[in-house]
């Protein structure tokens, strides 16, 4: 079976878990405030990793104890690190993520060394393209170097997962160099003109997003699920009913799930429906790549299940 490689972003995530957020100019209390390991990139390669598959992480920390964290935890998580690269100018990424009592949250990342990711990356990962079909992407390394990488990965006849997160229009010439798109629904306003507030409004952005560029545009709807183009049909895959506690990982555990899914050759209804059920199982524990659940949870759980 092919490799996975996750070409992205590495940061440490500070978590305040709070009753509600605040609103401008407010000062509440928290409940606590914890460190994980995380990253858009990160978190997917540890999900890929979790669910059986050989999982390479390309990208860039800092020469500082953040840095030194999260290469030791993703080591530690079966994930191969021989394509992170350490900047001694640049501090590691991180995110400080505000959790209310309902699970939702709020993000601000300052990137750090992920910024820094360029042609050392992009040199290393085309390397690794004999044993690897699968790319994936986010928004948390330069547009540049993203643009670069797809390019190059699909002229090799590669496929690409794209997250387009968090939304940026300096990405948008992905739209026609990756295969799948995988935006949520505040993410899908960076793509379409169509705001996207419930399922009939997602099946139309998904349409227009299809008709001005070549990848498959599929977007996550949290508890509403995932509505996907399938050739020429839009179609909804309903959300697994599961008790949230946070929801901050959800979208990455969606698409190693999905990425996982994919690479092992099933088709697309059953990839994306093996993503809602990774997505459903992280919602119930707390942080990021530590609430990516495992192979054999995943399969217990839609065993169960019938959507």
């Amino acid at each position: 079976m092919d490799d996975v490689i996750v070409f992205g972003s590495l940061n440490m995530d500070l978590v305040v878990n709070m009753e509600r957020l605040p609103i401008q100019g407010e000062t509440i209390n928290g409940t606590d405030l914890s460190r994980f390991p995380g990253g858009k990139g990160a978190n997917q390669a540890v999900g890929i990793a979790r669910l059986g598959l050989n999982s390479f992480m390309v990208g860039r920390v800092g020469n500082d104890d953040f840095g030194k964290n999260l290469f030791n935890s993703l080591a530690n998580e079966n994930v191969d690190v021989s394509g992170i690269s350490q900047d001694i100018l640049e501090s590691t990424g991180t995110a400080i993520i505000y959790v209310d009592s309902n699970g939702d949250n709020t993000i601000v990342a300052v990137y750090g060394s992920n910024m820094k990711c360029g042609s050392r990356e992009i040199d290393f990962t085309i390397e690794k393209k004999p044993d690897s079909d699968l790319l994936m992407l986010q928004n948390e390394i330069p547009a540049i170097t993203s643009i670069d990488i797809a390019t190059r990965w699909s002229e090799l006849g590669g496929r690409i997962i794209w997250d387009p997160a968090p939304a940026s229009e300096k990405h948008l010439p992905l739209l026609n160099v990756c295969d799948f798109v995988t935006p949520n629904e505040v993410e899908v306003s960076s793509l379409s003109n169509t705001r996207v507030t419930n399922i009939e409004s997602a099946k139309k952005a998904c349409m227009e997003i299809a008709s001005i560029g070549t990848a498959v545009p599929i977007i996550k709807l949290g508890g509403q699920g995932v509505v996907y183009m399938d050739g020429s049909k839009v179609i909804h895959q309903p959300a697994f009913k599961v008790n949230v506690l946070d929801t901050v990982a959800a979208g990455d555990a969606f698409n190693a799930g999905f990425a996982t899914a994919l690479n092992e050759g099933k088709n697309l209804p059953d990839s994306v429906r093996f993503g809602c059920g990774v997505g459903a199982l992280a919602t119930m524990k707390r942080g990021a790549q530590s609430a990516m659940p495992y192979r054999e949870e995943v399969e217990r759980f839609l065993e169960t299940r019938v959507s």
